[in-house]
């Protein structure tokens, strides 16, 4: 309720009251005792306030209007109030609703990202040592990070080059070992060689 419709209560209220009290006091002083009820101007005074069945009749017309007036706009304030907790509901829904689409969004990105970072340089590395594992010397693996994926793709670059060096080497010092014409390496040679 507003303060509009205290208001409005508050007057209804007193109104009410003083209406109600003004004709009890009335009859109350007009009838002191069951002597001046039997009194025929008393009764008359009581057939123009009190029904037949006990109530102040006199002003009810007034009171009725006042409380249909009270009861309209506690009806009115009691719909406004319905509404707009529908109306608060309603944009919690949509709140709800778009949070939830929020969180999944945000989930895929994060999946992805999570992915893009770990899960494919990772499945490089792999590969990388699944060729290796079968004697096949794979290419370098292209690495920008400075992390400890980019360290392991580093060592294993290192590793594949070494292996390229010692492959060649290998088959360089086999081609002169089946040549006739060669000449022995000496074993510091060999080394020199192993190791450049």
């Amino acid at each position: 309720m507003g303060k509009n419709d205290i208001e409005t209560f508050k007057r209804i209220t007193l109104l009410i009251e003083d209406t109600l009290f003004k004709y009890q006091k009335i009859l109350i002083t007009a009838l002191p005792n069951y002597d001046s009820y039997l009194d025929q101007r008393n009764k008359n005074l009581i057939k123009k306030y009190v029904s037949p069945r006990g109530l102040i009749t006199n002003c009810n017309n007034k009171i009725l209007k006042r409380v249909n007036l009270l009861q309209t706009n506690f009806e009115s304030s009691t719909t406004y109030a319905i509404q707009t907790l529908e109306t608060a509901n309603n944009r919690l829904k949509n709140t709800l609703i778009i949070s939830v689409i929020i969180l999944i969004l945000s989930s895929l990105i994060l999946t992805y990202t999570i992915i893009t970072l770990f899960v494919f340089p990772i499945s490089k590395i792999k590969h990388s040592l699944d060729e290796l594992s079968l004697g096949i010397l794979p290419p370098n693996i292209s690495n920008q990070r400075r992390d400890e994926i980019g360290e392991i793709v580093n060592k294993l670059n290192e590793l594949t080059t070494n292996l390229k060096k010692t492959a060649e080497f290998s088959l360089e010092l086999g081609k002169e070992i089946v040549t006739p014409n060669s000449k022995r390496l000496a074993p510091t040679m060999f080394f020199k060689k192993l190791f450049a």
